[in-house]
């Protein structure tokens, strides 16, 4: 590799980060304890505050739905001494107690300040490229299940544990592959 194609590599890299670390900085100073999500749609960064759900079977009706974006990275704001895990989870819209094994996922972990940490995954930036991650594990559900292809979606799933309140809370992020709008916003506390 030459020098111009490192340099190049790199900036592809630092910049979403970069600009995604900014974007929240600016959009979320002041917010309370929570976890946001960092969604590029078109080329536009926007930070989503997500909805805690303690009850898994409850989670996609509180899911975010993410409309022809892409989440570039989760943020913890709060609580030190949290602990994070992040999977994917086929679910079913026409039947709530359809369930399928997680596949869980590998995520670079960064320290914005005291009170913020960034949690990102390659695996979610190409999702619906064949060959990665959510791809793949979409097509492996749909055929070993019974279920109708079009009632079936990948959702990001953060679940986050310990702190203050020691309860462990699930946030999700539908990724599609049929995101056509977004699901109300309820709060679930």
């Amino acid at each position: 590799m030459n020098r111009r194609s490192v340099v190049t590599a790199a900036a592809l890299i630092l910049v979403p980060v970069m600009v995604g670390l900014l974007v929240f900085q600016l959009r979320a100073p002041g917010r309370g304890d929570g976890v946001y999500v960092e969604v590029e749609a078109r080329g536009i960064a926007s930070v989503h505050e997500l909805v805690a759900v303690s009850d898994a079977a409850a989670l996609p009706e509180y899911a975010l739905a993410v409309p022809a974006g892409v989440p570039l990275g989760f943020f913890i704001v709060g609580d030190r001494g949290r602990t994070a895990r992040l999977s994917l989870h086929v679910t079913n819209s026409a039947d709530p107690l359809f369930q399928v094994e997680a596949l869980p996922l590998t995520a670079a972990v960064r320290v914005i300040d005291e009170r913020t940490i960034q949690l990102t995954s390659d695996a979610l930036r190409a999702a619906w490229q064949p060959g990665a991650a959510a791809f793949d594990y979409y097509q492996r559900m749909v055929n070993e299940t019974l279920a109708s292809r079009s009632t079936l979606s990948v959702m990001a799933v953060l679940e986050v544990s310990g702190g203050s309140g020691g309860r462990a809370e699930s946030y999700g992020v539908v990724l599609g592959p049929r995101v056509l709008a977004p699901l109300p916003r309820v709060s679930a506390r």
